[in-house]
């Protein structure tokens, strides 16, 4: 997006693919993406490319380069998480990620809300999987009487027992900002004196939420978004060196942070 120059080396705006590209990719075969950054780009139908009010947004797609990133039936994910204790630790947009599987795993949401405490969900794939979810940070209290992060995780990980030190638990940890690769060095700290060294842990990278210059919202200037960036990559390649998988949403959000509103459901803040 032009109004946010992150990278200004790249070009910005609506680009028109070329017809052999569009040729090529009917054609193609894509293997399945290997990580969860693959850099890619944000493809969307338009009648011409000077004029954005011709695009139809509903059918924009996220593709990255040379891959896909498979989308499991609901078959296919629920024997993917039979059996398994997947906690979430984070935001809201972590939070809105958990709601989401849930209602993919149990093809339904009986119920959401805009916790900011601890939960535990004992009630999913037919009692065949669980899920936790601790809301972190909670920035409303005055900073000296905030849970520590350490804090935080340990709560999650003790009220979610028994665990298997095995990919059989999961750990989702990520946020829009307050992520940084510190975090990473405490996970790896309390893991291996909690003998989970061996878990599935999953890194979602920050996101590009909170940059509109609206009021009442934080905002960034440019200059600390582009701090921003440089800071994402030092959480990606710090979870990787870890041995945890990743999922990089900064690259995917920068182009649609006007998304990003106020709201009042559980899954606030995207349009």
């Amino acid at each position: 997006d032009c109004g946010s120059r992150i990278r200004p080396e790249e070009s910005c705006g609506l680009q028109p693919l070329s017809h052999e590209y569009l040729a090529a990719m009917s054609q193609m075969v894509f293997k399945t993406c290997e990580t969860g950054d693959m850099k890619g780009q944000w493809i969307v139908p338009c009648l011409s490319c000077f004029d954005n009010r011709t695009c139809d947004w509903r059918e924009i797609t996220w593709q990255p380069h040379g891959c896909r990133y498979s989308v499991l039936a609901k078959p296919e994910l629920q024997r993917c998480v039979e059996g398994r204790r997947i906690l979430f630790i984070g935001d809201s947009t972590n939070r809105g990620m958990m709601y989401y599987l849930i209602e993919r795993v149990n093809k339904t949401l009986q119920e959401w809300q805009k916790t900011h405490d601890v939960k535990c969900y004992h009630n999913i794939n037919e009692g065949k999987t669980f899920i936790s979810y601790s809301y972190y940070p909670q920035f409303w209290m005055k900073a000296n009487q905030r849970p520590t992060f350490e804090k935080a995780l340990e709560q999650l990980l003790q009220r979610s027992r028994p665990l298997e030190n095995t990919d059989q638990t999961v750990l989702i940890v990520g946020g829009v900002q307050w992520l940084n690769s510190n975090h990473l060095q405490i996970i790896q700290k309390v893991l291996n004196r909690e003998n989970l060294s061996n878990i599935l842990v999953i890194i979602k990278s920050i996101g590009m939420g909170f940059h509109l210059p609206v009021d009442g919202i934080h905002s960034l200037s440019q200059a600390e978004v582009q701090n921003l960036w440089n800071e994402n990559l030092m959480i990606l390649d710090t979870a990787k060196n870890f041995g945890y998988e990743v999922v990089d949403t900064f690259v995917i959000t920068m182009g649609r942070y006007k998304e990003f509103l106020q709201g009042k459901c559980g899954c606030h803040f995207h349009e």
